[in-house]
């Protein structure tokens, strides 16, 4: 695909792989911007299907000084310095979201701060960041964190069920019963299914 599009730099869609079952997981960006893709469209890149020509792999590195986030940095710097990127529609490897999605939940707030004071001038992009977290701290229990990602989420740019955790659990969290928002939650998800992503 690369050499056929003339391409400097392509990512793309997986197989992702459960106990359970395989399906593809196929996110095409509707645009060029790599911050609206992962914090409007609400989309992911994984770096195991990533690739680039050899003459840019000085050019296209991963932000060292980044503690977390390290892989949505590596995107949003790749596409603003490629000029000829694709997205490959055609899964080719099979991974384990689950297991990846343990190894990422912890909170760390300062290197949040970091990526997005380095990484997100729009508030919609930060208010797209803190949506992808708020849910995830109140589920791990991390009131601090809670606290920090719902302040920057904007209820106008996210769905109704969001809006619904954000009001309940900002009211809990004032009341002093945040110790019982994890609870609500995930009695709450196994009623309407897994909310942390979509």
């Amino acid at each position: 695909m690369m050499e056929a599009g003339g391409y400097e730099f392509v990512f793309g869609s997986y197989i992702n792989v459960t106990s359970y079952n395989e399906s593809v997981v196929c996110e095409v960006p509707r645009g060029i911007d790599p911050r609206d893709f992962l914090f409007i469209e609400d989309k992911d890149i994984r770096t195991s299907t990533i690739s680039f020509t050899g003459h840019k792999k000085e050019s296209f590195r991963f932000n060292e000084s980044l503690e977390k986030h390290q892989d949505w940095a590596f995107l949003i710097d790749t596409l603003e310095q490629c000029t000829r990127w694709a997205y490959d529609v055609t899964p080719g490897v099979k991974l384990n979201c689950v297991r990846d999605s343990r190894m990422s939940g912890a909170m760390n707030i300062k290197a949040s701060q970091y990526f997005i004071s380095n990484y997100l001038d729009d508030g919609v992009h930060v208010s797209g960041f803190c949506k992808r977290h708020f849910v995830l701290a109140a589920l791990v229990e991390n009131e601090e964190a809670y606290r920090y990602f719902s302040s920057l989420v904007m209820l106008s740019r996210i769905k109704s069920k969001y809006k619904a955790i954000k009001l309940v659990g900002d009211f809990m969290t004032g009341l002093g019963l945040f110790p019982l928002l994890s609870r609500s939650l995930f009695l709450f998800r196994s009623l309407v299914g897994n909310f942390v992503r979509k």
